[in-house]
């Protein structure tokens, strides 16, 4: 498996390219006859994803002592999920018991999270991330990810500040009701008594 901090394919180049190896690798271990072919099933594209987790947490995660802090516990696909104070809530075991990835890993994974959601801020970015993921050191990768995008510090930047204009005449006497009046983009109209 390829190291995810310094290859250049995307998280989703590597979730569509990792079946195909999977299903070389059976297709040489198998007869002819039994030789899968054809597109990729949607079984195969899961466990796909589930060999790209187990193998980022098996290298990320080799001592104990790293996540001993959180309340973690493996699957039964052997993939280290976090509790949450949720699980009294019906809903995705993925959002009740996210998955547990280490910072190396998420570089690869805001991205497309991020341009899904059009450029979303970092809270909203990170919440969407934890229904299914939780990132240790999550905020910080996340702000990371959006502040190095240009269009998304565009967002962040303030506007410059300008000395106020002052009024004209007309807006600053005293004057009746409607006797001065003006619409925009055609001037003022001047009501004749």
């Amino acid at each position: 498996m390829p190291d995810y901090d310094t290859s250049e394919i995307s998280l989703e180049r590597k979730k569509k390219l990792v079946p195909w190896v999977l299903r070389f690798i059976n297709n040489v271990r198998s007869r002819i006859s039994d030789r899968k072919k054809g597109q990729s099933s949607l079984d195969e594209l899961e466990s796909a994803e589930i060999q790209l987790i187990r193998y980022v947490q098996d290298q990320s995660f080799t001592v104990e002592k790293l996540i001993s802090n959180l309340s973690v516990f493996r699957d039964d696909n052997n993939i280290i999920r976090v509790k949450t104070r949720i699980t009294e809530r019906i809903d995705a075991p993925n959002f009740l018991s996210s998955i547990l990835l280490p910072n190396i890993f998420t570089q690869r994974l805001v991205e497309p999270f991020h341009l899904k959601n059009l450029h979303a801020g970092t809270q909203l970015l990170l919440s969407i991330i934890r229904e299914k993921y939780w990132i240790i050191g999550g905020r910080r990768s996340v702000r990371k990810k959006w502040n190095v995008r240009v269009k998304c510090r565009r967002f962040k930047s303030k506007s410059p500040m300008t000395d106020p204009v002052s009024l004209p005449s007309d807006r600053v006497k005293d004057a009746a009701v409607f006797e001065v009046v003006s619409v925009d983009l055609a001037g003022p109209l001047y009501v004749k008594r």
